[in-house]
């Protein structure tokens, strides 16, 4: 593969993930300041290991950092 079709790739994979409400609404949140799990269980009104699915795939993706103050997040 060329390196532009592996960047086309990665940047569809991000597209793909922030097609999801909920994580493209995590991001947009996090762009404007830090937030912890718990904030995001009261806002989206879902469970604690709903919430860690989503930012474990922002994670993975490179979109989202847990800073070392217990589940406070950051964008990198």
């Amino acid at each position: 593969m060329s390196k532009s079709t592996v960047e086309l790739e990665r940047v569809a994979s991000i597209l793909k993930l922030l097609g999801d409400k909920t994580r493209l609404t995590m991001v947009k949140i996090l762009d404007s300041h830090d937030a912890c799990v718990c904030e995001f269980v009261e806002i989206f009104k879902t469970s604690q290991p709903a919430i860690s699915q989503h930012i474990r795939k922002l994670k993975d993706a490179g979109l989202v950092r847990e800073a070392r103050r217990g589940q406070w997040l950051l964008i990198p």
